[in-house]
């Protein structure tokens, strides 16, 4: 049996749940944005390596307007607007654009720099907090010592506070088997076990002699192209596109990985077991729009519970 330090619990197997692409699928989907309460407007003071850099207006065209951003505020929502927040332009159902960086308090010249080109005076109507993936040290202090208590818990991220917090047993909903994430009952302390806006928890497991283990449990969101035989993904064009920085044609890989064996493979038919580690590789050229993806496959995926000892 090998016992983990729980420090190496929380870095090796915690933290990584928090990391993966459908816990931030799922926080843009049942997070709210953060809609300005009144109009706020983008100013234009130059475009760089193809990104808009400029600053966010209270009033349309007037510079002197610009508002301090991130840390450098306490109002709502100007002081979500950090590096990786995103913008939503126009309307509620407008596009939207990610934010890069921002550069001192965002209220200088240059002081927002966006991960693309936007029209100048662009309306502002909401944004979008950035999501974090790792976890400060003050965070890492508190799952130790839940782990110390050898009890279950959850861990939720607080879009208000920009942390993530944790679900103590008498307050966490499992909601086993099949609950929905909600965030109604999100900080609720009254012990009823209401709170169900986990994206993961711990379920503590004795052991005895055979020493204790921790399940872990997480959630998000995922699409998958899937269909009853094959799909079929694929974009023509003979347009390349050039990296400005190396002069090379960028090119992009796809990797057809175990879970997209066939659907009636050896495998899947319990006649062989054959360990597919890579399948297939796909080399193509980028074009301006897309890439030239040609993708015979089908997708089913398990993601059993994982169980390790401490």
């Amino acid at each position: 049996m090998t016992v983990l330090q729980l420090p190496v619990l929380i870095q090796d197997f915690i933290e990584p749940q928090i990391q993966e692409a459908n816990k931030e699928n799922l926080y843009y989907n049942d997070y709210p944005e953060q809609f300005f309460p009144t109009n706020r407007f983008w100013f234009q003071d130059s475009i760089v390596s193809f990104q808009s850099r400029g600053r966010l207006l209270g009033v349309e065209g007037l510079a002197s307007s610009a508002l301090p951003v991130g840390d450098a505020t306490t109002s709502s929502p100007e002081k979500f607007i950090t590096t990786d927040a995103v913008l939503r332009l126009g309307n509620p159902r407008g596009a939207t654009v990610r934010v890069d960086r921002v550069i001192d308090d965002g209220d200088v010249v240059d002081g927002i720099i966006l991960e693309r080109v936007i029209p100048d005076d662009s309306r502002v109507v909401a944004v979008f907090p950035p999501f974090r993936t790792s976890f400060t040290d003050a965070e890492k202090v508190l799952i130790e010592q839940q782990l110390e208590l050898k009890l279950d818990f959850g861990l939720t991220w607080v879009l208000e506070t920009q942390t993530w917090d944790i679900i103590t047993s008498n307050n966490l909903d499992k909601q086993e088997p099949n609950g929905q994430f909600c965030l109604d009952n999100q900080g609720d302390m009254s012990g009823m076990n209401l709170d169900q806006s986990w994206m993961v928890y711990l379920e503590f497991v004795p052991g005895g002699a055979a020493g204790d283990k921790w399940k872990i449990v997480d959630r998000g969101i995922s699409t998958f192209f899937e269909s009853a035989r094959e799909n079929d993904f694929f974009f023509a064009s003979n347009d390349t596109v050039v990296d400005p920085d190396t002069g090379q044609v960028v090119r992009d890989a796809i990797i057809i990985s175990e879970c997209n064996e066939s659907r009636d493979s050896l495998r899947r038919r319990n006649i062989a077991n054959i360990n597919l580690a890579n399948i297939g590789i796909w080399s193509t050229i980028s074009t301006s729009t897309n890439c030239i993806y040609i993708f015979h496959g089908f997708v089913n995926l398990i993601f059993p519970p994982i169980c390790f000892s401490t």
